[in-house]
């Protein structure tokens, strides 16, 4: 960030000085929550970075991915960009909203957080990617999941319970952002690489040659 561009804090949100010359709009975001602060500070840095360092300006309207979610900013009758996002459960702009970065926030700090305990490298999916559940994922149940290489419309997550037999005609295809919604314990995995197993039974996350062989090979 540049010397003369300044993130100010009011309350609960916070609202960059200085952008005016290189953006046409200040950017504004805010959280529902003290402890969100700090990542909705990260967020806007990221904004900033954006403007000032990769010198695409961000127009109202225009979505931007953070990680596995995205944000978007509408402008205000002040003049800031607000930044608001679709509601956890649908990844669509324009369907259902909420104002605010909370679940940006939340989903980046949860799926580093876990990237970093185990050393291996953030690499989120899209929302509107799919994954492979089976019975049971929806219900609450304990779960497995390994990630593999996959096509771009796929997030490469498969996620089973012990309900699952060993009948793939059994198993579904569902966006991540409805599983997310159902189960938002299971958000903090998703962005482990392909080749990676995590289980919530065993509170176990472990890389698996033998599934990023079989992804490689396709």
């Amino acid at each position: 960030m540049t010397a003369t561009i300044k993130i100010i804090k009011n309350g609960l949100s916070l609202h960059t000085s200085g952008l005016l010359d290189s953006n046409g709009h200040e950017l504004r975001a805010t959280v529902s929550q003290p402890r969100l602060l700090a990542g909705c500070e990260n967020f806007l840095c990221h904004a900033i970075e954006r403007i000032t360092i990769k010198h695409r300006p961000i127009e109202p309207d225009d979505p931007i991915r953070y990680g596995y979610w995205a944000t978007c900013g509408a402008l205000a009758a002040d003049g800031y960009l607000d930044f608001h996002e679709p509601v956890p459960a649908c990844p669509t702009f324009g369907l259902e909203e909420q104002s605010g970065v909370d679940a940006c926030v939340t989903y980046w700090e949860e799926q580093h957080a876990t990237c970093r305990s185990v050393q291996a490298v953030f690499t989120p999916p899209g929302p509107e990617q799919l994954i492979v559940i089976s019975d049971g994922v929806y219900e609450g149940d304990e779960v497995q999941g390994v990630r593999y290489a996959s096509p771009p419309h796929m997030s490469g997550w498969w996620i089973t319970t012990d309900r699952y037999d060993d009948d793939i005609a059994s198993l579904k295809t569902v966006h991540a952002c409805h599983v997310t919604a159902a189960r938002p314990e299971l958000a903090r995995y998703l962005a482990l690489p392909p080749g990676w197993r995590f289980d919530t039974a065993w509170n176990d996350i472990a890389f698996d040659p033998e599934a990023s062989r079989l992804g490689q090979e396709g």
